[in-house]
């Protein structure tokens, strides 16, 4: 809050004319009627603390957990060359085929 502003006057010559800018002083501020008290009651500083930050701390630490061990589950699985799907375990990727087997095609016409 601005307090003991102080009264300044701007003088704008342009020729022969002169504007003189007056700020005005505020009004001192009103003395407020209530009062903004803490309370100190151990009851409910514990609540507040466990409510507000404790409490959602662990509880991204949980997820945060998760994450971090699904990522470690699947880069594993990556550098041992398994595909991973939902549902099913890790499963060995197919090989190629080798290069003297022959290659059907059916082909199926309605």
């Amino acid at each position: 809050m601005l307090t003991n502003w102080v009264k300044e006057n701007v003088y704008y010559q342009y020729g022969n004319y002169t504007l003189v800018s007056v700020t005005p002083s505020p009004a001192p501020p009103l003395p407020c009627p209530w009062t903004c008290e803490l309370t100190n009651d151990a009851g409910y500083v514990v609540y507040s603390a466990l409510g507000s930050f404790y409490i959602p701390m662990f509880v991204m630490l949980f997820f945060y957990w998760r994450i971090y061990r699904a990522a470690v589950r699947t880069t594993r699985a990556i550098n041992q060359g398994f595909r991973t799907t939902k549902g099913k375990q890790h499963q060995p990727t197919p090989p190629p085929h080798p290069p003297d087997s022959p290659i059907v095609f059916l082909l199926i016409v309605n």
